[in-house]
């Protein structure tokens, strides 16, 4: 059974982790093979989904959310975030998935990845991830239960430095999502699974 997932919980419980041992981490030399909490991220979302299945045939296109990415410990260029997120997606075709007008999606997880230095001002860092899941969907006086399940990731975040402590940020990454959903096993591929294509911009300090 997959797990549920409670945003502000998850979001409550980062930022504590980060209140413990931020300053910790502001105190370490930058030359220090081992750095804690250098990187906090702040994105605004753009979720494309597609293929054959009940979450890109049932919305819009493109849908919009934001995510909070925060960077826990990097040992020289191989480090390890957490992340959380939503996206909000507007129903375009009841058929498939019932009588509502929205749906949200909601993650937790943690990602890996590889810093490159491309210039003093510039960073690349692909990464791989995996992550919690949970879909609901409601409307007027209409809620239908959510699916809970996990995620992949694969893509990579560029960084730009604009001053001293902050930086622009641009990513692209690849999802896919497998959803625990109890259905007839011709339907099950196109209920259970779920593919998008995230731009994110936002802001890393």
């Amino acid at each position: 059974m997959g797990i549920k997932i409670n945003l502000k919980k998850v979001t409550l419980l980062l930022f504590v982790n980060v209140m413990c041992i931020y300053a910790y981490g502001q105190e370490k030399d930058s030359t220090s093979k081992v750095i804690w909490m250098r990187n906090t991220s702040f994105y605004f979302v753009n979720s494309f989904y597609f293929g054959d299945n009940m979450v890109a045939d049932s919305h819009r296109l493109h849908n919009m959310g934001a995510e909070v990415k925060l960077g826990i410990v990097r040992y020289k260029n191989v480090g390890l975030t957490l992340f959380t997120g939503f996206t909000r997606l507007k129903v375009n075709d009841t058929q498939m998935i019932g009588n509502v007008k929205n749906s949200r999606q909601i993650k937790g997880g943690a990602s890996v990845f590889y810093q490159v230095d491309v210039t003093e001002k510039s960073t690349v860092k692909p990464e791989i991830g995996i992550y919690d899941t949970s879909f609901a969907s409601s409307g007027p006086g209409v809620k239908i239960k959510s699916m809970s399940g996990t995620g992949l990731l694969i893509g990579a975040d560029y960084q730009y430095k604009v001053e001293k402590g902050f930086r622009a940020v641009v990513g692209l990454h690849y999802h896919w999502n497998n959803y625990n959903v109890r259905t007839a096993p011709e339907y099950k591929n196109y209920f259970e699974q779920a593919k998008y294509i995230q731009l994110s911009v936002g802001f890393n300090f």
